[in-house]
């Protein structure tokens, strides 16, 4: 029981790390205008995840409001902008 716990957490926090990958890389290669956003079918090579792979770690991030998906495309929140950022260290520090 305390090893499948263990594993779950894991898992969740590995689609987690993956989230915010994609954050970073939907916001360093989809600028479209005004807007991050990223084919969907360009993400899937980006990322290197299977269709359900990816599918779980886009739940996530839609959970976490840092996605807005499409049947086409992919596109960053504000959070997702800011979640973006951090990974890529281009945040001001402003805290």
């Amino acid at each position: 029981m305390v090893t499948n716990n263990r594993q779950q957490t894991t898992e969740m926090r590995v689609r987690e790390v993956v989230a915010r990958e994609l954050c970073a890389l939907v916001y360093r290669y989809g600028r479209d205008g005004k807007r991050f956003e990223m084919p969907l079918d360009q993400l899937h090579r980006e990322i290197g995840l299977g269709p359900l792979d990816i599918d779980s770690v886009l739940d996530l991030a839609e959970q976490r409001d840092w996605v807005r998906r499409s049947r086409s495309k992919v596109a960053l929140r504000a959070t997702g902008i800011f979640v973006a950022k951090r990974v890529l260290f281009l945040d001001a520090g402003d805290e």
